[in-house]
């Protein structure tokens, strides 16, 4: 008895020192929001990600409902604040806003920015100019400035940055002003995010009626947050389960703590697994990790019930349906999707310390089963007596089910739908997006060197000339070499003479046009200013191929940018379709692969029993299948927890095909509760994810139940 009560003790002690540990470094390392981290690593996240890498990509916005005085007060002093946060690079308002670098190298490339009309003005042409002009100034309630320099309009004013504006401030057209901040953290720096979140949510809480906030950076936080509280609330109902199923049917209270504190151990070791083997570890990893952690009572409860503790005896059915859930899972490791591939590497270790914990260490502890159970053990006797449908007739069935169902099998590819659906974010999003960019996208530009980048911006503007991009602000050598010469061979000298007397006769004061066009007769080289092109929003990052920047083309001239390879357009919701895709086709091939080991496994195993062991894969596996056809629709998650059912079915058909009826029967149904209580709950979630498994789950254990009615191992 003494030694009973040191090996607990020796036990807790070990458990909460480890647990101490993981807990410290899990808080140390905590898991990302950022749900592109968990996507798979292909050639359209690599364009999301190369998007990512530029400034415009860190913004912030802020719309000021309305247009009057007071809105204008209020824009002023929201960019006021957030000029002052640490989080904020920059704030833009108004044209006084442009970094004064940025406002040197526009006066000074102004005339090679511009576009210039070449064309040779005759006389007459020039006095037409003037006396028009002269007739629009004298115009009652109508004022103009003479802009002496460029008199004729012969250089159009460039479009210097994108966005619509009012008395060169920026507006959302139709709803007020706007303010747009430069941000510092990048979508995946999570702690910036939420410094970035706190900061602006503090600064603005006085306005927060009259204004609508939006920064994509914003998702992370939020939606980490309530992952979290989800997560928090699912493991406290999954623990109220298994204390039911504790204090009531195994009635073992003690045996309850040392359970929850292996569990909790694997879990925390696993996600330290998973943080060594992989650099971002996704938050619906640890949405996942209490239900997957729970897989191992299953273990548990077939060794204390089968009295494998108290006859010191190792079970070899138990080891076998391990060794091929730990195969299924170690295949589904190597997919090329991170989310998966982390939840499988996860599953793998938290159930390798478990299996290791109640097979090789609880026998110690002295757990044994109460011999005044006889009461319960014949309630499952009962039961046992409504085992009478044929093997065969589940396997015609499955059979069945997934021929009707596949025709209706449809592929849900927005992975956006995965993650927590924040509605107000989402609106915030919409309306930005139908007021500011509803009929531009963004495109990528490539270049093996700078100069062939701007050549390669310079055709998108021939071919879109709508759109906006690095060429709106620098020039190539050859189109800058272009300009030099065409101004140098303008005569802007006699153009002056003819304004000072074509300017008399339309009424202009003598000497007015004295200066007019005399820079341009001294016009220096173009000087490229990379920094100052940054300040204005036209960056360039440099890659392993080259230099790439980024350009807004209007959705209608998108068709006219085909054919050219340099060019790459970014529809978020095209290329994270085409990864789900790519990753569907992968995930469908391991899944084949696992299905085909599992089989192999059980037949293995079971021999002449084989058929009544298959049915809990083939079974379940038809059910969910049908269940996937009326929804209409199934995501990468629905796969996963239907990759974990055939594990489960596993476990259940190798483990009951032994024959040992009653305490088998009663240890199946006790995991089924916990199993409900670790993944079923998740049905109760509001991230789509964690949804998915919960609804695949509860028609996987209705399946297994359903087994349950299925004839004896030995009859059959």
């Amino acid at each position: 008895m003494k030694l009973k009560h040191f090996e607990r003790i020796r036990f807790l002690v070990i458990a909460l020192v480890l647990i101490g540990a993981g807990l410290y470094l899990f808080l140390k390392y905590p898991p990302s929001g950022d749900i592109s981290k968990a996507l798979p690593d292909d050639n359209a996240t690599a364009i999301l990600s190369l998007y990512n890498r530029f400034d415009s990509s860190k913004k912030l916005l802020v719309l000021i409902n309305g247009f009057d005085s007071e809105s204008l007060r209020r824009a002023q002093a929201i960019k006021e604040k957030l000029s002052k946060l640490s989080e904020v690079e920059s704030v833009y308002f108004d044209v006084s806003d442009i970094d004064p670098r940025a406002k040197k190298y526009l006066g000074e490339s102004w005339y090679y920015l511009s576009d210039f009309n070449s064309t040779v003005l005759s006389r007459e042409a020039v006095k037409q100019k003037l006396e028009a002009l002269a007739a629009k100034m004298q115009t009652i309630g109508a004022y103009t400035a003479l802009d002496t320099t460029d008199p004729l309009g012969l250089f159009s004013k460039p479009s210097f940055m994108p966005g619509t504006q009012r008395d060169g401030m920026m507006i959302v057209p139709g709803r007020g002003y706007c303010v747009v901040a430069s941000i510092r953290p990048s979508i995946g720096d999570i702690e910036g995010s939420r410094r970035l979140y706190d900061e602006v949510n503090a600064a603005l809480a006085p306005y927060k009626n009259e204004i609508v906030v939006f920064s994509p950076n914003f998702y992370s936080v939020e939606n980490s947050a309530y992952i979290k509280s989800d997560v928090e609330k699912i493991t406290a109902l999954t623990v109220l389960i298994l204390i039911g199923v504790y204090f009531f049917l195994l009635r073992n209270k003690v045996m309850l703590l040392f359970s929850l504190m292996t569990l909790l151990l694997s879990g925390l070791m696993a996600i330290l697994f998973v943080k060594v083997i992989f650099a971002e570890v996704s938050i619906l990893v640890l949405a996942f990790g209490a239900g997957i952690a729970t897989i191992a009572e299953d273990y548990l409860f077939m060794l204390f019930l089968n009295d494998d503790y108290k006859k010191q005896r190792f079970n070899w059915a138990v080891f076998w349906g391990f060794a091929a859930t730990e195969t299924g899972l170690a295949s589904l490791s190597f997919i090329d999707f991170p989310l998966i591939s982390q939840l499988a590497v996860f599953a793998f270790a938290s159930l390798a310390v478990s299996y290791i914990v109640f097979v090789f260490v609880f026998p110690g502890l002295k757990f044994y089963r109460d011999e005044s159970e006889a009461n319960q053990a014949s309630v499952f006797d009962r039961l046992l007596q409504w085992r009478r449908i044929p093997p065969l007739l589940f396997t015609l069935l499955s059979a069945v089910l997934v021929l009707a169902s596949y025709s209706y099998l449809t592929f849900d590819a927005d992975f956006r739908h995965l993650d927590y659906q924040n509605r107000p974010l989402l609106k915030a999003e919409k309306l930005f997006e139908e007021t500011l960019g509803s009929d531009s996208v963004p495109v990528l530009i490539e270049g093996e060197s700078i100069d062939s980048l701007l050549l390669h911006a310079e055709t998108l503007k021939g071919r879109a000339p709508g759109s906006f991009s690095i060429a709106n602000l620098a020039l190539s050598h050859a189109k800058s070499s272009a300009r030099a010469r065409a101004v140098h061979a303008y005569d802007f000298a006699a153009l002056r003479q003819n304004l000072e007397s074509s300017g008399r006769e339309a009424g202009f004061r003598s000497g007015i046009f004295a200066d007019a066009y005399k820079p341009l007769e001294s016009l220096g080289a173009y000087r490229y200013d990379a920094e100052a092109l940054r300040l204005l929003g036209a960056e360039i990052v440099k890659t392993d191929k080259g230099y790439m920047s980024l350009a807004y083309v209007k959705t209608g001239e998108l068709k006219n940018l085909a054919g050219l390879p340099y060019l790459i357009p970014i529809d978020g919701k095209e290329l994270l379709s085409r990864s789900a895709s790519n990753a569907l086709e992968a995930f469908t091939g391991f899944l084949g692969i696992g299905f085909l080991l599992l089989m192999a496994i059980i037949i293995a195993v079971t021999r002449r029993r084989a058929l009544y062991a298959l049915n809990f894969l083939f079974f379940p596996m038809s059910v969910i299948l049908a269940m996937f056809a009326i929804e209409g629709s199934f995501n990468l998650m629905h796969l996963f927890a239907l990759f974990l059912m055939m594990v489960y079915g596993i476990d259940y058909g190798i483990y009951l095909s032994r024959g040992e009826l009653s305490n088998s029967m009663r240890a199946v149904v006790y995991s089924c509760l916990t199993t409900f209580a670790g993944f079923g709950v998740l049905i109760l979630s509001d991230v789509p994810a964690v949804h998915s498994i919960g609804a695949v789950t509860i028609a996987g254990l209705a399946a297994i139940i359903t087994l349950f009615f299925q004839r004896d191992a030995r009859a059959s």
